[in-house]
């Protein structure tokens, strides 16, 4: 008989993402095969940077999800704030986050 692990995620404000390209940032209704494959990462201690152990535990699993209760989608709004840029020949320009 086959080994299994069952376990019930509930988050009524949990968001699933998807593929975000642009501002959209989209949300699935249900957990994707890496979701839940980086929760049973980080419960062995499996760290995020050891790739090796992450690939050999995804190509080891299978899984299903069952949704009871499909729940209703919100709209979350973001606002974001860039530092000025500067004046004169103090001008700068930021390219990522972290300058």
């Amino acid at each position: 008989m086959a080994d299994y692990l069952v376990f019930h995620l509930y988050g009524p404000m949990a968001a699933w993402g998807d593929i975000a390209v642009g501002e959209y940032r989209p949300s699935f209704a249900h957990p994707s095969k890496s979701a839940i494959v980086g929760l049973l990462a980080a419960s062995l201690g499996i760290r995020r940077d050891e790739e090796e152990l992450q690939n050999s535990l995804a190509n080891a699993c299978t899984f299903a999800v069952r949704v009871d209760a499909m729940g209703t989608l919100l709209r979350d709004y973001h606002t974001i704030q860039v530092p000025s840029s500067g004046t004169g020949r103090n001008r700068r320009t930021f390219h990522t986050r972290r300058a």
